[in-house]
């Protein structure tokens, strides 16, 4: 990938899959009929003989776990490693199949029954260390991609931090508020005060996805056994590096640093007070979930309305848009996983959902590369090194005969005066590379001593001089940056065009 193109964005609409589940034995017992038709070679579900929807994926009852991965999450977790971001949301009535889909939290004595949590986060490790024995088979050292993960739920539009051990029942906090919702330095929608773990295998991730769920809100309704109160975000954060590509001379310690981060989003299901028959706690559950999924309606009809655009999106009226707003219109590639119930007595939530499904298909997503800002400007700065050599030697083949003495002079003497900066430029990119190696071991010795809990360590310390560093990286890229103008501006070509004049 050549790093001109690293900050292009590109225009990604967002996918939509439908997977309708099978009728339950009490609806077979009941003798319920199916309203759905689904016409797997063109993608289209067909309503009661009458309204046809198309997406880009459609999967019968029948279909199993490792076909809808295959069809419609592979790829977006191979394109994280090229440093794209991704959101999966999973969206339905309740009792439609969320939760199986996305797997988040169920464990199943067979395999087969794995969603797409699991088997991403599977994914992910396998290619980590398919991407480190590749760099080690070509004798290149490479730190080893790190791994973190968090999970939050939105429960009555509070959020919760379900890895917090400090709280056996936290939603009893009288401090709900203490988790903001805000855009950091990067641009991207963050959390305040959310326990993030930093994992090393695929066993560890799960351990981590399972102790979370445990802690989610479920309880049973007459529409659902164990039905989901909340909507719950599972982010997986990845960093990794490679070599530059986009550098061609010989110098290869200089490092591209990437990231990407993937959400996997499970909506508690839109439902009906009168269907469910929730009263007390449970219809003040069932009101919030359907505010929260109203406001996201909302923002997917503006975002995918041509009409609209430019107008005001309500990110802000719900934690759960503000919590999505990367995934809708942001810098994300995104599917949306609709979950119908085929039955006939379900109609106007299965028409509601795929009315949904189908507007999401209109948005479109600013997607680019995530990549790390110092490495950006160094690899920019090492490759305006090489068009300054070329123009050079360019110059120095040019014939003589052409100038009088006294511009070839003038000419020399800039020449001369370039390759002064450009050795104080690879001189200095040498050295922030060494002061990186360094600031990077510090971070990963921090690392270790947090996933220990070790309380002896001074950790206040350590961050101060990984702060001094970064500080010092920054003025030394400044610095560069300062160079690589003078040199814009007073190129060699200019001074030929000149002397021609004189």
């Amino acid at each position: 990938m050549e790093s001109a193109n690293l900050n292009k964005e590109i225009a990604s609409c967002v996918k939509a899959a439908v997977r309708v589940r099978p009728l339950s034995k009490n609806e077979e017992h009941d003798l319920c009929q199916t309203c759905v038709d689904i016409q797997r070679t063109t993608n289209e579900i067909i309503l009661a003989n009458s309204t046809a929807f198309t997406f880009d994926h459609v999967f019968l009852p029948e279909t199993i776990q490792e076909d809808v991965y295959r069809e419609c999450v592979y790829d977006m977790i191979e394109g994280c490693f090229q440093g794209y971001s991704a959101s999966i949301l999973a969206y339905g009535q309740t009792g439609s199949g969320k939760t199986f889909t996305m797997g988040s939290g169920i464990e199943y004595n067979d395999p087969s029954k794995e969603g797409i949590l699991p088997r991403a986060i599977m994914h992910i490790f396998q290619r980590c260390a398919s991407y480190e024995r590749e760099a080690e088979s070509k004798g290149i050292a490479l730190s080893k991609c790190v791994v973190s993960c968090q999970f939050i739920e939105i429960y009555n539009e509070n959020i919760y931090d379900l890895f917090n051990k400090e709280n056996i029942d936290f939603r009893s906090q009288k401090n709900s508020d203490k988790h903001v919702v805000f855009e950091n330095s990067n641009g991207e929608i963050a959390v305040t005060n959310i326990t993030t773990r930093f994992v090393t295998t695929a066993q560890e991730t799960l351990d981590c996805l399972k102790e979370g769920a445990l802690s989610r809100t479920t309880a049973s309704t007459r529409m659902n056994s164990v039905s989901s109160r909340s909507h719950a975000i599972f982010t997986v954060n990845l960093q990794f590096e490679r070599v530059a590509s986009s550098v061609s001379t010989s110098n290869s310690n200089l490092r591209e640093q990437f990231r990407a981060k993937i959400h996997f989003v499970d909506l508690a299901g839109s439902e009906s007070l009168k269907r469910t028959g929730a009263t007390g706690q449970r219809a003040k559950e069932g009101i919030s979930i359907n505010s929260g999924l109203l406001v996201l309606g909302n923002v997917i009809s503006i975002l995918g309305d041509p009409m609209k655009k430019g107008a005001h999106v309500p990110y802000r009226d719900s934690k759960l848009t503000r919590l999505l707003q990367d995934s809708l219109g942001g810098n994300s590639r995104t599917l949306m996983i609709a979950c119908i119930s085929p039955v006939d007595r379900d109609f106007s939530e299965t028409k509601s959902t795929l009315n949904y499904a189908q507007r999401a298909r209109n948005i479109r997503n600013r997607v680019k590369v995530n990549q790390d800002k110092h490495s950006r400007q160094i690899i920019q700065l090492q490759m305006e090194i090489e068009r300054l050599r070329a123009l050079v030697d360019k110059n120095e083949r040019l014939p003589t005969v052409e100038y009088d003495q006294a511009s070839n002079s003038a000419l020399n003497q800039e020449l001369e005066r370039i390759r002064s900066y450009i050795y104080t430029i690879q001189r200095s990119i040498n050295e922030t590379n060494t002061v990186s190696q360094i600031l990077k071991q510090d971070l990963e010795i921090v690392r270790g001593h947090r996933q220990i809990n070790d309380t002896t360590f001074d950790y206040d310390q350590a961050l101060n001089q990984c702060l001094i560093r970064s500080d010092e990286i920054q003025s030394r890229l400044s610095r560069m940056i300062d160079v690589s103008n003078v040199l814009r501006k007073r190129s060699p070509l200019s001074c030929r065009r000149k002397s021609r004049l004189t």
